[in-house]
């Protein structure tokens, strides 16, 4: 699926500036305003402008006529807030920034004066996504944003005051003033004491439902209105949009197709929520940013369900929502970008350029990643990101590489002086799609570093025979699980019986590291049925700390402590088999066919063409295969865009491309050798 680019004119721009001083605006009224001020009809105004704003934006309706009326409701916005401003600073910021949106307005509304208005087509009927998502032109008003404003006070009780009591001119009209008083202080007492008392309220005795006719149940389901009836739906639609976002990629032993069953349930329920209506849509937002703890996978959802709605205003309530989120949790903007990637919006590709104005690094950086991964990015953005901070710098330099840029050499240097795992990546993956002869050396630079083991599994994938053999006398001398792994991926037939003899070990670890490298050189299919404990296949973001006690589950972490779950039953698995002895059988039996000194995969000699099968056909983990694009990348000198988040329909149309070149570069199985330029 290619994402539809949709041409940006300059009144636009100014709009989006706009759009881009409200929305910081009005976070300051939600996070430092005082409270007193009534913000409620400042809410209506700023209502008004953005739906005139938007429906401007895209043409719904003449865009002079719109503009002048978002002017003028944020005008009157701006002249309610000058006098609270005098005694408030925050405020009077905010009033600077709605004249300079005012000033965006205007300027485009001068630019847009002299083009003819050309009403866009009549929305068609919608149709459900199969496979990919689609995009839906709805007729409807625009989605406005949804705002925490602080509350107004609450009003004061006051009482009329009594009438004064004349002077008193003897003893009498003395006594009769102090009986007045302390009659007036009595009634006092007594209001007071009501208001302070709450009334009690009578029981109101639930009506038994009648008896239902023979043969039918009761419904244990409360009534609802239409309208709740379609929030409830939507809700439930959301969490499961949600949930696939956290689920979609495949585990371990899973076929990478087995992803489409989740997208299709994930299309579904985007299908559904767009088919509830615009109500529906108009709470997203409020779903996202009013969540008790801001959640990454929410921005997920909102963007890839309003990403299939057409028009600005759908995709200007995914970006606030991810601009709220990513305050807390900076996992908002992998999330973000993932969806950007994903949506057939006509608006994405805008929204990336607009991004790299961004005064956040990482916002910067994730515009050039979803330029990137849309094909959308020019040269000179290319190499302006290659030579900025590190956000930028990881997603700019393969791009620059592979397109044979002059200057990837000083992009390469520049890079390797930034801090970052991330930017530390990216250089290794532009050193070798460059074929620079630094590559392997820098990789050997990494092994006594926090890298070591990234670093590893690539010499095991792109290095050379001397780097391999390296690598093997390092494990002769301290066998580790990850170089096995390595060892896997180089597929050296000589390494074979080293590898099984590690099986006799007692390290279960480094067996089954040694185990899984077995089966990709050989194939041999020798697996067995293992039980895995609960959350084992599940990866953590980050090492839990080591305490000298076994780590919680998480399950029992999450949960309410009156209340906590069972242990779980464990995973069963097909791992391959840490039993010497039926591999040292089927060696037996095998041996010929693996020469000492070639490389082999999947139990034939290794070609470019043998990591294509694998990206197609093996059962690999996401990393697995982003590991098998790397080769493929290397090994043929050529270039297919690929990624392992794309819906299966795009994936396999990559694949598709990809095999020619993978077949021209496989004219020597079980050679080691490199193309000596890219094709």
């Amino acid at each position: 699926m290619a994402t539809a680019v949709e041409p940006i004119e300059v009144w636009q721009q100014e709009l989006d500036a706009a759009l881009e001083v409200l929305r910081t605006h009005a976070r300051l009224i939600e996070t430092g305003a005082q409270p007193g001020p009534d913000f409620e009809a400042l809410r209506v105004d700023l209502e008004a402008t953005h739906r005139h704003l938007l429906t401007a934006y895209d043409r719904e309706a003449d865009p002079v006529t719109e503009l002048v009326a978002a002017r003028g409701f944020l005008d009157r916005a701006t002249a309610s807030l000058v006098d609270p401003a005098q005694s408030d600073p925050v405020l009077a910021g905010v009033v600077d920034g709605f004249r300079k949106a005012s000033v965006h307005l205007q300027r485009a509304e001068e630019r847009v004066r002299s083009q003819i208005h050309v009403p866009p087509p009549a929305p068609g009927d919608q149709r459900a996504s199969v496979r990919t998502p689609r995009l839906n032109r709805l007729a409807r008003q625009r989605i406005t944003p949804h705002w925490r404003f602080p509350p107004a006070p609450p009003p004061e009780v006051t009482e009329a005051p009594a009438e004064p009591l004349p002077p008193p001119r003897s003893f009498e009209e003395l006594e009769a003033n102090l009986s007045t008083l302390k009659d007036r202080a009595a009634a006092r007492a007594e209001a007071a004491k009501e208001r302070a008392s709450k009334p009690k309220k009578e029981p109101v005795e639930a009506l038994e439902p009648p008896e239902p006719p023979p043969g039918f149940a009761r419904d244990p389901l409360p009534r609802l209105s239409s309208a709740e009836f379609a929030q409830q739906n939507a809700r439930l639609c959301f969490e499961e949009v949600a949930m696939v976002g956290m689920a979609r990629l495949p585990m371990l032993n899973e076929p990478w197709r087995t992803m489409e069953t989740f997208d299709q349930r994930m299309l579904n329920s985007i299908d559904a929520i767009i088919a509830l209506g615009p109500s529906a849509l108009e709470q997203l937002e409020g779903w996202v940013v009013d969540s008790p703890a801001p959640d990454a996978f929410r921005v997920w959802a909102i963007t890839m369900i309003l990403g299939c709605v057409d028009g600005r205003d759908a995709l200007a309530a995914a970006e606030r929502a991810f601009h709220r989120v990513a305050l807390a949790d900076d996992q908002a903007i992998t999330q973000f970008g993932r969806a950007l990637q994903l949506v057939p919006h006509r608006g994405v590709v805008p929204l990336a350029r607009k991004l790299l104005r961004s005064p956040q690094p990482a916002n910067r950086g994730l515009g050039v990643e979803v330029l990137v991964a849309l094909n959308a990015i020019t040269p000179e953005e290319l190499e302006w990101a290659a030579f900025a901070e590190p956000e930028l710098v990881t997603p700019a330099l393969l791009p620059l590489a592979l397109a044979g840029h002059p200057r990837v050499r000083d992009a390469v240097n520049h890079a390797y002086a930034l801090p970052g795992p991330a930017v530390r990546h990216a250089v290794w993956e532009a050193m070798a799609a460059s074929q620079d002869p630094r590559f392997t050396y820098t990789l050997h630079q990494e092994l006594g570093g926090e890298l070591h083991d990234d670093a590893v599994l690539m010499l095991g994938a792109l290095g050379g025979q001397q780097e391999v053999e390296q690598l093997f006398k390092s494990f002769s001398s301290q066998p580790q699980p990850i170089v096995a792994s390595a060892l896997g991926w180089a597929g050296d037939a000589a390494h074979i019986e080293p590898l099984m003899q590690t099986l006799k070990g007692k390290d279960a670890e480094l067996a089954l590291a040694a185990a899984f490298a077995l089966e990709r050189i050989t194939a041999a299919g020798l697996f067995e049925e293992v039980e895995v404990p609960p959350e084992e296949l599940e990866e953590p973001d980050a090492p839990e700390p080591i305490t000298g006690d076994e780590p919680e589950p998480l399950a029992k972490l999450i949960s309410d402590p009156r209340d906590m779950p069972e242990p779980g039953s464990p995973d069963l698995m097909n791992f391959p088999t840490v039993e010497f002895n039926r591999w040292y059988r089927w060696w037996k039996e095998n041996a010929q066919r693996f020469v000492p000194g070639q490389r082999f995969r999947r139990g034939v000699p290794y070609t470019p063409l043998v990591s294509w099968n694998e990206l197609d056909a093996a059962p690999c983990t996401p990393g697995e295969r982003r590991m098998l694009q790397r080769e493929l990348i290397y090994r043929t000198g050529s270039f297919v865009p690929f990624s392992v988040e794309w819906f299966v329909p795009r994936q396999d149309e990559a694949l598709i491309a990809w095999e020619s070149p993978a077949r021209s570069a496989s004219t020597r199985p079980g050679a080691w050798t490199v193309p000596s330029r890219r094709s």
